[in-house]
């Protein structure tokens, strides 16, 4: 669905990305991990045109969209849930929700329901102002948000950012229901082991460069990973491999 070929970008003549080629395909969900400061908002960024390319080329299904601008690009299909939310603070729940249909005219009324469907508390929560939510939820919120635009792919940026351990794995267990609604996810975080225990694919990212890709349970039981991201597991490869599936199935199971 999303190719990305040798792309290079940055900010002014400092480069932050490398020669950058990734792919994600249909009903997947992709994880892109990496330490702070790798490039990998800048990488969503760049596919969104909000960073500019220097070199290479963004396509999804097979169409050129590096050339575009933002607003064109959402149109396309692509929506972004920034890091940190960055939501409408004062205005309520489902005001925020609206704002995330401005591209998508029609049955908005339908996707307001379709979306308090997927995300419950926040049909309870529908005239609070987003900024009194916690943590948590204001996730959701940006979620739901970026979903009212109906992307076919939807690109999450550090969803798990400042959220305790619990509400971390409730925000990966919303995401695997993403994919399992037919949805298509590629994902930057910092918390390798919550994102690689619900993805399919994995790349790691290091200064600008990609360095790794491969399953999600084969990233998990490379041992330079662990070492950079996973505390030095250890673990051998089957054993690795038996966690994720572990792992998995109590996310998707809800616990």
């Amino acid at each position: 669905m999303l190719q990305l070929e040798r792309v290079s970008s940055g900010y002014g003549r400092s480069p932050v990305l490398h020669e950058v080629s990734l792919e994600v395909g249909a009903g997947e969900i992709v994880a892109l991990v990496g330490a702070n400061g790798a490039g990998k908002s800048t990488l969503l960024n760049t596919v969104m045109g909000l960073v500019r390319r220097t070199q290479g080329s963004i396509r999804l299904e097979g169409r050129d969209i590096g050339g575009l601008a933002t607003p064109a690009i959402v149109r396309t299909g692509l929506a972004q849930v920034p890091e940190r939310r960055q939501l409408f603070g004062t205005m309520s729940v489902e005001e925020n929700l609206r704002m995330g249909a401005y591209a998508r005219r029609g049955d908005v009324a339908g996707r307001l329901a379709a979306q308090y469907a997927l995300f419950p508390i926040l049909a309870e929560r529908r005239r609070q102002a987003a900024e009194t939510l916690s943590g948590g939820e204001q996730q959701m919120l940006a979620i739901a948000r970026a979903n009212m635009a109906a992307p076919r792919l939807l690109l999450l940026d550090e969803p798990s950012l400042g959220l305790a351990p619990l509400m971390v794995v409730r925000i990966m267990q919303e995401v695997a229901r993403l994919r399992a609604a037919g949805g298509t996810v590629l994902v930057v975080e910092q918390n390798a082991r919550a994102v690689l225990a619900i993805a399919d694919r994995g790349y790691v990212m290091e200064n600008g460069r990609i360095t790794h890709s491969a399953p999600a349970a084969a990233l998990l039981a490379d041992r330079s990973v662990q070492d950079a991201y996973l505390g030095g597991a250890g673990a051998s490869s089957r054993a690795a491999e038996a966690r994720i599936r572990a792992r998995r199935a109590a996310i998707l199971a809800g616990r």
